[in-house]
This record gives C-alpha cells, sequence and structure tokens, in this order.
C-alpha cells in the first residue's frame, strides 16, 4: 500500500504526491532511501496526468511508471540515481498513458517541471531533490511534507540548482487545470 500527501488543488482537483519511501518494498530499502530525484520527477508527471484526466494516479499505475523508467535504464535500479530525466520522464508519462513530449529547458518561462537540488551540507553539491508545486513552494519525498523554495540550500556544483523540463503536449488533448495548482 503507497502513502499519499495531499498538497495541491486546482478547481477542485486534487493532486497527491508518493513518498520515496513506498519503493522500498518494491525494489529495495535502499532504492526508497535513495529515490528522491526518481520520486520528486513521477510526483511531477503525476501532476501532468491529474491535469489531463481530473483523477489521481492509481498507486498501481504510479508503481508500473516507475519500473518501466527502471527498466528503460533512465532510473538505475540499484540507487535510483536519474541516468537521462528527459528519458525517465517520457517513460513515465507514457506508462501512464500520457501522449505528450517531454524534453530540456533552459528557458524557465517554458519550464513545466522543474526538481530542486538541494545541498544539505554546505559542500555545494546536491544532497536531496524535491520538486516544485508553485506558489513558492516544494513537496518532498522523504518528509511528505512542503516547504518554501527560499528556505533551500541550492547545490552550486554540477548541473546546479534546477533540473527543469518542457511538456509539449499532443494537439487537442483537453487540459482540465492549467498551471499551478495553488
Amino acid at each position: 500500500n503507497m502513502t499519499f500527501s495531499s498538497v495541491t488543488e486546482c478547481g477542485g482537483l486534487k493532486v497527491e504526491f508518493v513518498g520515496q519511501r513506498n519503493f522500498s518494498a518494491f525494489y529495495s530499502a535502499y532504492f526508497g532511501e535513495h529515490a528522491c530525484a526518481a520520486t520528486s520527477l513521477l510526483n511531477e508527471i503525476s501532476e501532468q496526468y491529474s491535469r489531463e484526466n481530473g483523477e489521481t494516479v492509481n498507486s498501481a499505475d504510479l508503481m508500473k511508471a516507475m519500473l518501466d523508467a527502471v527498466e528503460s535504464g533512465s532510473i538505475d535500479a540499484t540507487d535510483a540515481t536519474v541516468n537521462n530525466w528527459v528519458e525517465a520522464a517520457n517513460e513515465m508519462a507514457e506508462s501512464l498513458g500520457l501522449e505528450g513530449t517531454y524534453t530540456y529547458s533552459n528557458d524557465r518561462n517554458e519550464t513545466d517541471i522543474r526538481i530542486f537540488a538541494s545541498d544539505t551540507d554546505g559542500d555545494g553539491k546536491y544532497n536531496h531533490f524535491v520538486n516544485d508545486i508553485g506558489g513558492g513552494q516544494y513537496y518532498d519525498p522523504w518528509t511528505g511534507k512542503t516547504g518554501n523554495i527560499a528556505d533551500l540550500t541550492l547545490a552550486t556544483e554540477g548541473l546546479g540548482q534546477t533540473r527543469n523540463l518542457s511538456y509539449t503536449i499532443k494537439e487537442g488533448t483537453k487540459v482540465l487545470c492549467d498551471g499551478a495548482f495553488f
């Protein structure tokens, strides 16, 4: 059984995000303890699913979406490292029946997914990932709580502060909630 945290709503449409340790039983405790990036990405894909379908993704479909991304090699099966953000996002989206396409984005105005790389020990490198939920807030897949992005210390080395993806929706797709859920 997966546990969810209800954190966002738009016009009565609720999106519930999953915590990273939910994947421990399916893969390993080590995977679950390190799946913050992969889970943050999955939560963003789940949010897009709700926008397009008007309902929350069920836990079996979320498990399958993560499995599909792991089987593709875009997420490491041992330590949950996201090896390819775009490939992982597209595998998850396809698994959930979304027909749009994710690509990397450097333009903040065109970014649909923003995953923050947090530096929790002050060495400039990322130690944890959380996802942007709009309104200056983030969702933490470890604690299951929200917080203020301004309170995070973001990574300054490697790929930097954020992992940004843009979503091109399939033409003709009805969007039930556009923009942030706040």
